[in-house]
């Protein structure tokens, strides 16, 4: 998996195929290699983006601060820049609070996108 860069200097990988797409999101001060062994299963029956937010693994430094509004933007960047549909995609994150704000910001109209928790098999669809 090769990492792609992007104009908010946030590294990921997007691997298998088609929609929708699942974002791995990794935990606060974690990079997308906790969910190596799990991307690399999934992808043989959807398509993965896994990221490094700003100032972590592969991505570059960070300047300034990094809160919930550059996490959401590194995510909301990610699935931008890869072209999966915005609408359609299921975020799978570390931190119940990080992704639900991430499902909030992708559409408050009751068609944003679905979350998994790890810790909750039946998933939520927010």
């Amino acid at each position: 998996m090769e990492p792609r860069e992007m104009r908010l200097l946030v590294s990921y990988d997007d691997v298998g195929r088609g929609e929708p797409a699942l974002l791995l999101l990794p935990g606060w001060c974690g990079d997308r290699s906790v969910y190596l062994d799990l991307a690399r299963h999934l992808a043989r029956r959807f398509r993965v983006l896994t990221l490094d937010w700003r100032g972590h693994g592969r991505s570059p430094a960070a300047t300034g601060e990094i809160g919930e509004a550059e996490l959401v933007e590194d995510a909301l960047a990610v699935i931008e820049r890869s072209g999966a549909r915005l609408r359609e995609d299921i975020m799978v994150g570390m931190t119940r609070a990080r992704t639900s704000l991430l499902v909030a910001a992708c559409g408050s109209d009751g068609t944003g996108a679905s979350a998994f928790y790890p810790w909750n098999l039946a998933g939520t669809r927010q």
